[in-house]
């Protein structure tokens, strides 16, 4: 049995005069696929964030369809794609039992747009995998997602490096870790500073997959530096913009 569902969801969001208009409306699909009564249906969710300027609707579809190998997310395809991922491969009794993607607007400032792609997916077992990944977009222009690198001033990506690892090693001490499991934490799980960043209200947040630099019971560890902290690192414009984020999604902060 096969069936889906269509839900449109408008979202009511307040902002300041130099933000408006906003408009990111989440539109999310699902479907459902069962093979039969006695297994468990495999189920997709699919949420698209639509913005008023088309554009930028379409990165974020391109994200998702990158994230399925789709060529589009049309109903059809919606389908093609659940039956398929329900079916086990040969020798591999694991199939898709759940899957989550999502593109959402998370914040913005007067020049950029900040999105987040999130996916779940579910196999069999105890949990599943999921992945979080940010992308800052000009509010103007190309829709091109501003890198890491083009932020931060020349030679200052390896000092940026060292006040990731310092926040981290931080972060460790705040949660009651001591000094030896901290180094034991750092040769289990070699630190690498991550590329995958956003604005925050107190400045930049740098966030890790799971397993990247901690065991998946710490799950994705997030990193905030401040704005004293990045003088003379990033470029100052973009300490500006950070000094105006205005958090859509509650929980981003």
């Amino acid at each position: 049995m096969k069936y889906f569902s269509l839900m449109c969801m408008a979202a009511a969001l307040s902002a300041p005069a130099w933000a408006a208009p906003l408009m990111a409306e989440p539109e999310t699909l699902r479907a459902e696929y069962c093979r039969s009564k006695t297994e468990p249906c495999s189920k997709v969710s699919v949420t698209r964030a639509k913005f008023k300027q088309t554009a930028y609707t379409h990165f974020a579809d391109d994200v998702l369809k990158s994230r399925l190998y789709l060529t589009d997310l049309s109903r059809p395809a919606l389908s093609r794609w659940i039956v398929a991922a329900a079916k086990p491969e040969k020798d591999m009794p694991y199939y898709v039992r759940e899957y989550q993607a999502d593109v959402s607007l998370l914040g913005y400032t007067p020049e950029y747009w900040v999105l987040e792609d999130y996916y779940y997916e579910y196999t069999g077992g105890a949990y599943g995998i999921d992945s979080q990944v940010f992308y800052v977009l000009p509010r103007e222009g190309q829709q091109t997602a501003l890198t890491l690198p083009r932020i931060v001033l020349p030679g200052k990506m390896a000092e940026l490096g060292r006040l990731q690892l310092a926040a981290w090693v931080q972060y460790l001490m705040n949660e009651g870790m001591s000094a030896q499991e901290i180094r034991g934490l750092l040769s289990d799980f070699k630190f690498v500073p991550t590329d995958n960043w956003r604005f925050s209200r107190n400045g930049l947040r740098f966030l890790f997959q799971s397993y990247e630099i901690a065991p998946d019971s710490m799950g994705r560890p997030q990193l905030t530096l401040t704005l004293e902290q990045l003088q003379g690192i990033v470029r100052p414009e973009i300490l500006r913009e950070a000094e105006r984020y205005h958090v859509v999604a509650s929980e981003s902060e």
